[in-house]
């Protein structure tokens, strides 16, 4: 995909389902020996699911994003090429090369199908919500961005009908000063100290 320091994959996320399980232990050197620099999110289980190239080419973990596996959201989408199958215990580096078409067949299904699953995942997402699926992270970033452009209204008020006219002119809505004030005092209670005798006379 990429040779030397020079490519021509320029503004695009590329989608790799599972890439902080299992795919990007894979390319995290050979993306250092092409590029020297990136930059990459990780969690607090330090997997990687974002990894940012220069010239803005992003690779993001779609399972991140829809959770789930290929095969179950090839079928909620109903895609035209759904996941294929393939039995991993029975491929081994002795019979790699034997089955190598199956195995690029497999592979192939796999691209295709995720291709499929993430453009009508995006198709549907900003046809309903008007939300691009390519400037979040993971399923909660996306819910939250589904929330403030479409059921908060300017100052945090929940539009009539819930849905915004203008998607974008939102805020997170801030309690009342006095409100704020009254939770808070309630809440605090100032290092209280309780004593309990360990024995006594007529206590009940």
């Amino acid at each position: 995909m990429f040779e030397g320091s020079s490519y021509s994959c320029k503004g695009v996320t590329i989608y790799v389902h599972n890439l902080a399980g299992f795919d990007s232990m894979f390319l995290l050197k050979p993306l250092i020996a092409i590029f020297d620099e990136y930059k990459l999110i990780s969690d607090n289980a330090r997997d990687v699911f974002n990894i940012e190239l220069p010239g803005n080419v992003t690779i993001k973990d779609s399972k991140r994003i829809l959770p789930g596996s290929l095969f179950d959201l090839s079928v909620m989408f109903n895609v035209p090429v759904p996941k294929g199958s393939l039995d991993h215990a029975s491929v081994t580096f002795n019979n790699l090369v034997d089955i190598q078409d199956v195995v690029l067949i497999y592979l192939n299904k796999d691209l295709i199908s995720l291709l499929d699953v993430m453009l009508a995942a995006s198709l549907h997402l900003f046809s309903a919500y008007h939300v691009d699926l390519s400037t979040v992270f993971s399923a909660s970033s996306l819910a939250m961005k589904i929330y403030r452009t479409n059921f908060l209204g300017p100052g945090g008020s929940r539009p009539e009908g819930a849905r915004l006219a203008r998607p974008g002119d939102v805020t997170i809505p801030q309690l009342p000063s006095w409100l704020e004030q009254e939770i808070r005092s309630r809440a605090y209670v100032g290092g209280a100290v309780q004593k309990f005798a360990t024995e006594g006379r007529d206590l009940y």
